[in-house]
């Protein structure tokens, strides 16, 4: 029975930083993305990847993409990336160079000791990404 206990607290864990990207992607993110030209062909997402040499680290990410009228993209992101004994937030809005790479115009990360901090951390960095609007696009 100990073990139930573990487990319950640990989904409670995974389901409140999943809440926290989920409400990052539908409110400050979605509000962005309602914002951006038409022409700019936005779009919206959350993902989330192993990385690589970890078999219990993940990378979750929501975003807003868009294109300017030269062709470069926009991306307005934020990040949460966890091992069992830590968890990173950041936020960033990366502009698209002439030579396809990305220029961070706009970065900020906290390391957060808990779930309930790292959620917060989310939507903090959630609400300045999306603050800083849509002057990249011109």
């Amino acid at each position: 029975m100990a073990g139930s206990v573990s487990s319950v607290s640990d989904l409670d864990g995974a389901s409140l930083l999943l809440r926290s990207l989920a409400d990052a992607r539908d409110g400050p993110l979605h509000r962005l993305w309602t914002r951006l030209p038409l022409e700019s062909h936005g779009r919206i997402d959350m993902r989330i990847y192993p990385i690589a040499g970890s078999q219990d680290a993940v990378h979750a990410v929501v975003g807003v993409t868009a294109t300017r009228h030269d062709g470069r993209q926009v991306v307005w992101s934020v990040a949460l990336d966890t091992d069992p004994s830590s968890a990173e937030v950041s936020g960033t809005v990366e502009v698209e160079a002439a030579d396809s790479s990305f220029v961070e115009v706009f970065a900020e990360s906290h390391q957060s000791q808990g779930t309930r901090q790292a959620a917060a951390h989310v939507r903090e960095l959630a609400e300045r990404v999306a603050e800083t609007g849509t002057a990249w696009l011109r």
